[in-house]
């Protein structure tokens, strides 16, 4: 067992090299680190780095060579740290707790300089002896099983405070993991350098854009159902008088109506935010997405990957040129559905010079046609929120982001070190 309480894959002789298949030399290597909390990823490798300088173990001689390769701010050209980064004290791991604990005075991290106790080791046995939130549990476990599946092995890491005397006064915080695996020596240094991209969770729709969505989902159902009735009564016998139908009719028009100006509310606070919002998702400019000829390129690319006809297409951290302009369409569709309903609505009463104007282009078309405007409008709806569903389904298939609970929780997850069209590197 190493001092870190995980058990070796190689002899804890440094000296020693296991060799692959084709007898080239492996090493241990850090393969990624993971955040969890407050610190980044190279300063959950830099806590996990400090132990005794006289360690010969090769976990911490792989946790040093990584750190110098990551940060090599932290060091004087000769290698020499130029900060701290050894323990005041250290208490090795056993068999009966597999994790260390050092205490450190005067760390300098996360660009502060703290006094902490740094508890490293097999990472479920820090995970129960240290505290996170819920949502930092998940972010644990898309990424550790992302690393076990891959047959790499984890290294917790938890901080606590201390007092001037080394005793610990606070609560163990989990603050991440180091994944840890054989690799040539060429693939350990590069692996080092850049890392493997760990999934990392991203805020994508703001609150209000979600609420939109499901409002409109709602009220379009409620205006289909009792929009058909409207035009193909079926709950009773239709009758010249309409006595047969009693108040049916009544209560699905008044139904209809209501969803239909809720639905304008809604129009309108979407039309708002695209000036006041700070979200870049929901603002005017999203509306037409092509400015340039790489545009151009990326939305034919995109349409190319749409009809099976490339492998991969441009990946947009949001809406890409298809979508946007397929939106943007939406939303003039279901503009003109709000002014033709508006002028239909507005024929129950000829007396009033405001609903005069509002129904006279029902006039210059005609009463049938312009229901059938209003008809033809609502059948185009639902056909684009059918492709809609399909394409959530399948690019969540594809990417495995997260894409179809991210009008819930708004978030989406992505490999760290994405780099998207439309939106700076990821991580």
């Amino acid at each position: 067992m190493t001092s870190d309480g995980m058990t070796p894959s190689v002899s804890e002789n440094p000296e020693l090299r296991l060799k692959d298949s084709k007898g080239n030399p492996l090493v241990i290597a850090v393969i990624d680190a993971h955040t969890s909390h407050w610190l980044s990823p190279s300063e959950v490798i830099q806590a996990a780095a400090i132990v005794p300088d006289e360690s010969r173990d090769p976990v911490d001689l792989a946790l040093k060579v990584s750190l110098r390769r990551r940060r090599d701010d932290l060091f004087h050209l000769d290698g020499t740290p130029l900060m701290k980064l050894t323990p005041d004290s250290y208490d090795p791991a056993t068999p009966d707790r597999r994790y260390s604990i050092a205490k450190v005075h005067g760390l300098n991290i996360a660009d502060q300089t703290v006094d902490v106790a740094i508890m490293r080791g097999e990472l479920d046995s820090v995970v129960e002896a240290s505290t996170m939130s819920r949502e930092e549990g998940v972010l644990l476990r898309r990424n550790a099983n992302m690393h076990h599946g891959r047959g790499h092995r984890s290294m917790g890491v938890a901080l606590a405070p201390i007092d001037k005397d080394g005793n610990i006064i606070g609560d163990f915080i989990f603050e991440g993991f180091v994944a840890m695996g054989l690799r040539k020596l060429d693939e350990a240094i590069a692996e080092n350098k850049k890392g493997s991209g760990s999934w990392v969770e991203v805020h994508l729709w703001g609150w209000a854009l979600r609420v939109q969505h499901w409002l409109n989902l709602a009220l379009m159902l409620v205006m289909t159902f009792t929009g058909w009735y409207i035009m193909q009564p079926y709950l009773t016998e239709r009758t010249y008088d309409g006595t047969a139908a009693g108040f049916a009719m009544g209560y699905v028009r008044f139904a209809h109506f209501l969803a239909g100006f809720l639905w304008i509310a809604v129009g309108l606070w979407r039309a708002i935010l695209l000036f006041v919002t700070h979200d870049r998702q929901t603002r005017w400019r999203a509306l037409w997405p092509i400015y340039n000829k790489q545009d151009v390129k990326d939305l034919w690319h995109t349409m190319q990957y749409y009809l099976f006809l490339r492998k991969e297409g441009p990946f947009y951290f949001a809406h890409n040129p298809l979508q946007q302009l397929a939106y943007t369409g939406i939303y003039a569709m279901c503009l003109i559905q709000m002014l033709t309903g508006l002028s239909l609505y507005a024929m129950m009463d000829q007396s009033n010079w405001f609903f005069q104007l509002l129904a006279m282009p029902t006039h210059w078309i005609g009463i049938g046609y312009f229901r059938l405007i209003h008809t033809i409008i609502m059948y185009l709806i639902w056909l684009f929120a059918i492709i809609h569903v399909y394409l959530v389904i399948r690019s969540d298939a594809v990417h495995n982001h997260g894409g179809l609970s991210s009008m819930i929780g708004g978030s989406v997850w992505l490999p760290r070190g994405t780099q998207p069209v439309d939106s700076p590197r990821i991580g």
